[in-house]
């Protein structure tokens, strides 16, 4: 149907912000790892899951954003993610 057309539409759009951010975060993990530090991956991955289950849900209770809101908010923790 055209209703859901139009979500999965938008929630790609959501999704498509958290690529660079996924892309870039992969390559500095395998940075890290090829110097034998794992911690700082593991730790920012730590954060990144905690904030994005406290965004998703913070997001999908609080505002009419609905399941758009999981996207944005795995966009938000994958850049946060990266950040770290």
């Amino acid at each position: 149907s055209e209703t859901g057309v139009n979500l999965t539409a938008s929630i790609l759009v959501f999704y498509s912000f958290a690529l660079i951010a996924q892309c870039l975060s992969t390559i500095m993990n395998r940075a890290y790892y090829s110097t034998k530090n794992s911690i700082i991956p593991f730790a920012s991955g730590a954060v990144a899951v905690l904030l994005n289950l406290i965004l998703a849900y913070s997001i999908t209770s609080y505002t009419a954003m609905g399941v758009k809101g999981i996207a944005f908010a795995f966009s938000i923790a994958s850049t946060v993610n990266t950040i770290i």
